[in-house]
């Protein structure tokens, strides 16, 4: 089964993914600082729902909550876990930002610019514009995806594990995948 309707697809909606990528950006969520988390998270949560991706709030017993969203293929299928994290580093100094400050979202000369563009809420975007990709195109997605998007990584993910350990069957899967930092 060739790719290129999903290609064509993504190409056809750029827009709305970069506009997509540009609002998040925008949305400061520091965890060193414990600013703006739970509303990202919440921006993250909506965003993925109105792509028709599953997405809850899973609490953990301290800080910002993960957003968990199981989406299962219509057939028997392998299950990838695709972790991300929402949060970033905080971006002082202000003044040594161009292009309008860390949280501009801007543009300039086809590259976005802002705090976490790379780090990693490009990477928490390309899971879920991907399965909504396949959900456009096909219908459905080739493989059971868990989304595990957590608001810690940047401090070293203090309360994650306690909580994956309690939820050992939730993220049983047969493969991971991660899309953290530049691309480049």
């Amino acid at each position: 089964m060739t790719m290129q309707a999903i290609y064509d697809w993504i190409d056809a909606n750029a827009d709305e993914c970069i506009r997509d990528l540009q609002t998040f950006v925008r949305q400061p969520s520091i965890s060193a600082q414990n600013i703006g988390l739970r509303d990202c998270a919440t921006l993250i949560r909506d965003m993925m729902r109105a792509d028709g991706l599953p997405a809850d709030f899973h609490e953990l017993a301290a800080g910002p909550p993960v957003v968990f969203g199981h989406l299962e293929a219509r057939k028997p299928a392998k299950t990838i876990l695709c972790y991300a994290h929402y949060d970033v580093q905080p971006p002082e100094p202000l003044d040594a930002w161009s292009h309008g400050g860390p949280w501009s979202g801007a543009i300039v000369d086809g590259v976005l610019y802002g705090r976490g563009a790379t780090d990693n809420k490009s990477g928490v975007l390309a899971f879920t514009k991907a399965a909504k990709a396949f959900l456009a195109v096909r219908g459905e997605v080739p493989a059971n995806l868990k989304f595990l998007i957590e608001g810690e990584e940047e401090i070293g993910s203090p309360n994650l594990a306690a909580w994956a350990e309690q939820n050992k069957a939730l993220l049983a899967a047969d493969g991971m995948h991660c899309l953290d930092g530049s691309v480049e």
